[in-house]
């Protein structure tokens, strides 16, 4: 008999850049490692990785931190993790020079289903893939 142990890695990756114009759109611009478009991709932002505990809200109180990256020069950041669960991905906005002053403007492209703010206090579901304020 024989014993084998098998390592399944899937990658959670994303690219962090600021979207001037904000609008959730490439405009044509898919060129994050340049000043000149609507998109710049942001170097040295700490990127932290949770797994969901099993309630699957994003509010810390089961969730199990499990590492971080920080954003190369293109604004990429990556993960292998070996399991498939649900994972909850936060950026550290006091890192990369992300502010304005004192101001930290969180937009996110979310896809359908995904939970955001739907600017009341409130939180409402996605129908369709799009710009996500204040999601989880």
């Amino acid at each position: 008999t024989s014993k084998v142990a098998i390592y399944i890695s899937n990658t959670v990756e994303g690219i962090v850049f600021r979207d001037k114009t904000g609008n959730a759109l490439t405009d044509g611009d898919n060129n994050l490692s340049d000043a000149s478009g609507d998109q710049t991709a942001v170097k040295d932002v700490v990127v932290h990785l949770f797994k969901d505990g099993g309630d699957g809200l994003a509010d810390g109180s089961d969730d199990v931190f499990l590492r971080s990256d920080t954003t190369n020069i293109s604004g990429v950041f990556t993960f292998q993790i070996g399991e498939d669960a649900d994972y909850w991905v936060v950026v550290n906005s006091k890192t990369g020079n992300l502010t304005n002053g004192a101001s930290w403007a969180e937009q996110v492209y979310a896809p359908s289903g995904a939970l955001c703010s739907d600017g009341t206090g409130g939180i409402g579901t996605k129908g369709s893939a799009g710009n996500c304020f204040g999601g989880r």
